[in-house]
This record gives structure tokens, sequence and C-alpha cells, in this order.
């Protein structure tokens, strides 16, 4: 630049962080978005992109750990992304800083992270297991739990779902298998149950069983066969029917054969009725016959005097 004094004009040399063009008479200082890191020079140099100028503007520098590059300003050409994707690691875009404002550093917001010498926008810690809680760097949660939705804390895996260290996220249980809320691994449901909605083993009713591990669905439980019962609930094999009893499809529990009839053999599904001259009482695997002088009742149920 020059300066005018009486009789003479005296030229000086800018410093750097400044410049001056051609009939200049004092210094500019760098324009928005840009530095200089020469003296003596007519124009600044645009900052790579994600860096703003230092304070003095002889150089540009990066965001600390924890914040991110911000332009402001209206004009379309300062097009700075007003949500840009946070996700993901995504390299900071400004079509001409020169045209902005202002362009500065500004915080991570909570849940969000950047480290140091990043020239990325502020973005989610992935996968699903990891979060923040100081915009720096990302910590992973304890098996069985997943980040929340606001990335600053870990939530419990919900029931159904597992995660073990492994894992990125909850992962739903197989068919067959069940966990509850905040679980590392999904446990398999044992004979005599079946899964309901991943979230329980839940007992086959009576009259039915289930003699495998790992079924899903109530419809795995299996009616037992003729002759048969599952007496209670979580059955895993059926029990068939003594002699003097029986029991048909479905039935809960054996019944005793009544009077005047019997079963002499196990798993059936009815009673044999004893012959003339035989009577029987309740529960009977066999029929007696009455003595010399003796005759059945109407129910075959004893013997009376003739």
């Amino acid at each position: 630049v020059s300066t005018q004094s009486t009789g003479a004009v005296d030229c000086s040399i800018c410093p750097a962080g400044k410049y001056a063009a051609a009939k200049d008479q004092a210094c500019r200082v760098c324009e928005v978005g840009k530095y200089q890191d020469e003296a003596g020079k007519t124009s600044c140099k645009p900052c790579p992109a994600g860096e703003i100028p230092n304070s003095d503007k002889t150089g540009c520098v990066k965001c600390s750990a924890g914040q991110e590059y911000e332009a402001v300003g209206d004009d379309p050409q300062c097009n700075y992304p007003d949500n840009p994707e946070r996700t993901t690691a995504t390299e900071v875009a400004v079509t001409d800083p020169t045209k902005c404002t202002e362009v500065k550093c500004r915080a991570c917001k909570a849940g969000y992270y950047n480290p140091a010498d990043s020239t990325k926008y502020c973005h989610r810690c992935t996968p699903a297991k990891m979060y923040t809680t100081n915009q720096i760097n990302c910590l992973e949660c304890t098996a069985g739990q997943v980040a929340n939705a606001a990335g600053t804390d870990c939530d419990k895996c919900p029931a159904g779902k597992k995660r073990e260290s492994a894992d990125d996220d909850c992962v739903v249980c197989d068919a067959g298998w069940m966990s509850a809320e905040g679980a590392k691994t999904c446990t398999k449901c044992g004979k005599g149950t079946y899964e309901d909605s991943k979230t329980e083993c839940k007992p086959c009713v009576a009259g039915k069983y289930n003699n495998l591990e790992g079924q899903s669905g109530e419809g795995s439980c299996k009616v037992c066969a003729d002759g048969s019962v599952a007496a209670s609930a979580g059955t895993e094999e059926c029990t068939k029917c003594t002699a003097g009893s029986f029991a048909k499809t479905k039935d809960n529990e054996c019944k005793l054969c009544p009077g005047g009839k019997y079963q002499a053999s196990e798993g059936q599904t009815s009673c044999d009725a004893c012959l003339p001259g035989q009577v029987s009482t309740g529960g009977a695997s066999e029929c007696t016959p009455c003595e010399k002088g003796e005759e059945q009742n109407t129910g075959q149920t004893a013997c009376d005097k003739c």
C-alpha cells in the first residue's frame, strides 16, 4: 500500500493475514473463510473445506474435538445445508464460504460426536450399541443393551430380543427361544412348553404334551393318543391309563371303569361289560364270578343270595 506525506509517497508491505489490491491505501483483513500466510500479497486464499481461519487469519484450523464446522449467511452461494446427514460421518459441504457472513466452529449436540482433526459433521455413534456422553468419542453399551434414542446412554433390549457382546444391535430370538428385557442371550423353551411371542415359555395345557425342546406356538403341543392322558399342564410325555381305567381323546385324566365293567389292559378307551354271573366294583381289571347259590344284582356290582 502507499501512504502520502508532503512531497513524498511511502509504501509498506501488508503483513500475513491481510492483503492489498492495486491502489489500495490500507491493508485489508482477509475475507470470511480466507487466510494469507505470506506478507505482501494482493489477495487471500480460501481455507480447505471444513476448516476456518485462525484468529489472525494467517492460517486455517480444523474444529476441536466435539465441534463441527458451521457457515452462516443468506446468500444462495453460501449454500450450507440446514440439516446435514448425521447418521454417518459426512464431509462438510459449503459452496462458497466467502459468500457467507461467518464461518465458525460449534459444539456437537448431545448424542452426537466428532473426533479431533475432523472435517466432517457431528454424527451419531454407530453401530447401535455405541453412544456418547462427551461428544468427543463413543462408548459401547454392556451386553443386553443398546444406545437410547438420544444416543446419550443405554437402554435394555426389549423382551424377545438379545444382544451378546459381538452383536451390533438387539437381535430377535429364534423361534422356540425367548428372552426377558435386557437379555444377553435367548433361552430355549424346554419340553412340555412352547415359545409365545418370543417373550415367554408357556406350558402346554392339561390334555396336551410336548416331548421336544425349542417349540414355537400353542399348536406345537400335541393331543395324547387314545388311552393316554396329560393330567397336568406342562406335560412332556403322556401317561397310559392303567388296567381298570380308560380315557377317550382329549381327556385330561384316566377314568375308573364303573361297577359291572372292567378293563384288563392298559391304554384303553373304554371298559368291557362283565359276563353274566360275574360282578365288579369301580376300577376293576377283572370280574369276579358269583358263588353257587348267588346271583348278580341288576348293575352287576355285587352277588346276592338266591
